[in-house]
């Protein structure tokens, strides 16, 4: 049963599981590059936080640092060091500076931050108010509380608790983002490698069924040939009959010795037998003079008083057309002998060739009758086919035209340059 036709919008199966595959795999791809720019734009954000942790980590450090710098200080100006005053002054004067730094960057971290910082710096102000007060002439030299540092040490420890909370979570965020792009791009992977294991499967019964396909293709061709061979077998066998009860017949008519005539049709079948082997391809010459091998292949088909002329320039013929134009002249003399020119008994047949200057070789193939003889066969059989398969062969042409004197056919075979052609002026009759 034939399959229904295919619509002409239709893809054939394996058509669509490549499709299919392929968007799989863009897919795939598409979805590894979504994980890929999500981990990436996680870690940006995770590292954005932390370095911002770290520089009010560092910012809170400073103003830490600048209020224990002006406490020693005042200590050594308290003692009578007139040194420690300068440095004592630009701590005083560096700690606005500090403490709007440190209020900026946490206000951008939040409103919890932000109003431990605006603490931090409240007590900072004080604190130093008091150190730079204690420096007054007309103050008392009564040293600092040792618990006067305690509410900025608990303001700025609990700023650095929070940041340092931010900062692990910074660091959890990106560590979570990492994690899910290593398994997903995993499992992208595996999928990716289904994906080649089932195109290597796929590609396998690809290969297998065109290697199943050219095996089919090749039988098909085997087939056709030997259907060809077997045709060709058939043919020529019944033509070497009819030839040969010809020349049985003809041979008993014109001579009255039976010994004569045994021999003569002998030899006559001697010669039909060469000129089947010429033109089956079983001859080893690798070259042959054209006129050999007209007289060779067409000569055993000529009755005793039937004339065969040839003329033309002794030429050496390529081992190519050998076989091709010992097939295309026997079936013309088998046919001169059924219905042309040798279908009588004294018809005539002259074969004239000629090598042009455009590497041609030219033969003309022309059948005279004696008298009326059988007319022009009704359709082509099978010795056509096997003239028309010779002339694809011999990349040749012919053309055939019926007169009323029978047949006259102009052949022409054309001559590569690979062909080596020897052509003398010489004649063959």
């Amino acid at each position: 049963m034939r399959n229904a036709a295919r619509p002409p919008w239709s893809l054939a199966p394996r058509t669509l599981v490549s499709l299919l595959m392929l968007v799989v795999l863009a897919a795939l791809f598409a979805a590894g590059a979504l994980t890929v720019t999500r981990a990436f734009h996680a870690e940006n954000i995770a590292r954005q936080e932390m370095t911002e942790a770290r520089e009010t980590l560092t910012q809170v450090n400073t103003l830490m640092l600048i209020l224990y710098e002006a406490e020693s200080a005042q200590r050594g100006v308290l003692l009578g060091d007139p040194a420690a005053e300068a440095p004592f002054r630009a701590a005083e004067a560096a700690l606005p500076a500090a403490a709007a730094q440190m209020q900026a960057s946490l206000d951008r971290a939040g409103s919890d931050l932000s109003a431990q910082g605006r603490r931090l710096g409240a007590l900072a102000a004080q604190r130093m108010a008091a150190l730079s007060a204690a420096l007054a002439p007309a103050a008392t030299s009564n040293p600092s509380p040792r618990d006067a540092m305690e509410p900025l040490r608990a303001t700025s420890s609990a700023i650095r608790r929070e940041e340092s909370a931010l900062m692990d979570a910074a660091y959890a965020r990106a560590d979570s983002e990492r994690l899910r792009a290593k398994r997903t791009l995993g499992m992208i992977g595996l999928a990716v490698l289904g994906l080649i294991v089932l195109a290597a499967m796929l590609a396998f019964r690809s290969a297998r069924s065109e290697s199943r396909l050219r095996y089919q293709r090749e039988i098909e061709v085997q087939r056709d040939r030997a259907e060809l061979v077997s045709h060709e077998l058939s043919h020529r066998v019944k033509n070497l009959f009819a030839v040969t009860m010809s020349i049985i017949s003809v041979t008993a008519r014109s001579e009255s010795d039976p010994r004569i005539a045994a021999q003569k049709t002998r030899s006559r079948i001697q010669a039909l037998a060469r000129a089947h082997e010429l033109s089956s391809g079983q001859n080893l010459m690798r070259t042959a003079p054209f006129g050999d091998l007209l007289e060779a292949v067409v000569r055993p088909y000529c009755p005793p008083a039937a004339i065969l002329r040839l003329s033309g320039p002794k030429l050496v013929l390529p081992a190519r057309l050998l076989t091709p134009m010992g097939l295309i002249f026997n079936e013309l003399a088998t046919n001169s002998m059924k219905y042309g020119a040798w279908s009588t008994a004294s018809g005539t047949l002259t074969v004239d060739w000629t090598f042009a200057s455009d590497d041609t070789l030219v033969v003309v193939w022309q059948e005279r009758l004696a008298e009326d003889g059988p007319p022009q066969p009704g359709r082509d059989g099978f010795g056509s086919t096997m003239i028309d398969l010779s002339l694809q062969q011999a990349k040749a042409t012919m053309e055939r035209r019926w007169g009323e004197q029978g047949l006259t056919a102009t052949l022409r075979f054309p001559f590569s340059s690979a062909d080596k052609v020897e052509v003398t002026a010489t004649g063959k009759d």
